[in-house]
């Protein structure tokens, strides 16, 4: 079994309160992988949101028990975001912060380095989740953010010697390609 000890951890909590009568509530997106794969531990039966419009949608049932579980990959403000609204919904759900560490550690530095520079780069294939959530938080900070997948992705001429740059990659970036 090759999945992510933190993601395994997810599926144990799912399949877990989904067998305790629980109806489960995925903060994520319902196209991703692991998301699906998360689904599949309660019978493809959970509400999944990933946006704070997407949870306005949620329809709470009378007499039911709400377990919410979040993407490893998912940005921890909107995370927050998603579970108010949920939450304003008059249930009062157990709620598990499922975003992996690693994750939330980048995020958070990644939010620290961009806002302090001229110029950000962020390594990491385009189609990653978590890649792109670096580039969005980057992006915020700081305009001049760019996304490389490998060296011949960067044009140098896009820099002034002045300029301070900031480096970072999403959690699969191979050592490799960021050196």
């Amino acid at each position: 079994d090759g999945t992510c000890p933190f993601v395994k951890k997810i599926h144990n909590i799912v399949n877990e309160k989904y067998n305790q009568g629980y109806k489960i509530i995925i903060v994520g997106d319902k196209n991703h992988p692991e998301v699906i794969g998360i689904n599949g531990w309660c019978q493809n039966s959970a509400f999944i949101a990933k946006t704070v419009e997407e949870a306005e949608l949620f329809e709470t049932e009378k007499n039911t028990k709400y377990c919410i579980v979040v993407q490893t990959t998912f940005r921890k403000s909107l995370f927050g975001e998603i579970v108010e609204v949920l939450k304003n919904k008059g249930i009062e759900p157990v709620i598990y912060n499922t975003i992996c560490s690693a994750t939330s550690t980048r995020q958070k530095e990644a939010v620290e380095i961009s806002s302090n520079v001229d110029k950000m780069i962020v390594i990491g294939d385009k189609k990653s989740s978590n890649t792109q959530k670096l580039y969005e938080i980057c992006r915020k900070n700081c305009k001049n953010t760019i996304n490389i997948e490998t060296i011949s992705d960067l044009l140098l001429n896009i820099f002034d010697k002045n300029d301070k740059i900031g480096i970072t990659a999403g959690a699969s970036t191979p050592p490799a390609i960021i050196k």
